[in-house]
């Protein structure tokens, strides 16, 4: 990802993936804000004008201004999605199946008709659970604790007071991508 962050003797022998996975969070919003934006696709083929791509999105302005692209001034859903989200925080901290899961890579999938005027189209899907480990008569897990080694916190909940956050201040039609 890039050279610069390699530790002495990784150029030769390589590095693990642990050690990769850690590079490739540096880059981008995951190490410091708990998310990271993977794509956007909107119907009228607009696209977000980024250097590196999402993947280099790092800043909290960085990704408000994605997140505003992505609901075109579009309140309605804007307003839809900071409901879906409350929604989906309370539900996941009332939840025994969260509290017994590590919940690795998974995300959030953000659909609307952009047409809907109202908002009732938005929504807010958990997606992707391939690495979710059930833990039997392991730790009640709080997802609001950034991972260690061993701990098996995944952030889950950082990330999305995070996104909830910067959601709630979006500058919805202030950004124009």
């Amino acid at each position: 990802i890039d050279p610069a962050l390699l530790l002495p003797g990784e150029r030769e022998r390589g590095i693990t993936k642990g050690r990769y996975l850690q590079q490739r969070d540096s880059q981008s919003s995951s190490a410091t804000l708990g998310l990271r934006i993977e794509g956007i696709s909107r119907p009228d083929g607009a696209t977000f004008e980024s250097r590196g791509g999402f993947k280099r999105l790092r800043s909290e302005e960085d990704i408000s201004r994605a997140l505003a692209f992505f609901v075109g001034g579009n309140a309605a859903a804007h307003d839809a999605f900071a409901a879906a989200l409350a929604r989906l925080h309370a539900s996941l901290r009332a939840s025994s199946w969260f509290a017994a899961r590590e919940v690795v890579s998974s995300s959030l999938l953000f659909v609307y008709d952009e047409a809907d005027c109202t908002g009732g189209s938005a929504r807010v899907r958990m997606i992707d659970f391939a690495k979710t480990q059930h833990l039997p008569d392991g730790p009640t897990l709080t997802h609001d604790a950034r991972w260690e080694a061993g701990n098996h916190e995944d952030g889950y909940l950082v990330g999305l007071d995070t996104l909830r956050t910067l959601w709630e201040a979006l500058p919805v039609g202030g950004f124009s991508g």
